[in-house]
């Protein structure tokens, strides 16, 4: 896979924990858009109103704007990563 020192990162390790991330990342997304459209579907038919409801909802949008700054932050990170092991790629012998 790649060559591997006691002063550098593993190659087979490194890739396992990118694609590990990515993986998680992609689960996230899922989970974003299912919540998404489940609120939807749940208020398709019927508002549920009055301050409790209200509350639910401020709450669960801050959730959802949290998990979306979280994947936006992770996915630019795993991006970087991306490039400085493409850039890295012949010494490191990590191919992705």
């Amino acid at each position: 896979m790649g060559k591997s020192n006691k002063n550098s990162v593993n190659a087979k390790v490194a890739k396992t924990a990118y694609n590990s991330t990515k993986a998680a990342l992609e689960k996230l997304e899922q989970h974003m858009d299912k919540l998404a459209k489940d609120v939807n579907e749940m208020n398709k038919d019927v508002w549920y109103g009055g301050s409790r409801a209200t509350s639910w909802y401020q709450l669960v949008n801050v959730v959802y704007q949290n998990m979306v700054q979280f994947d936006k932050g992770v996915t630019e990170f795993q991006n970087e990563l991306h490039a400085v092991f493409a850039k890295a790629g012949d010494i490191s012998g990590i191919q992705f």
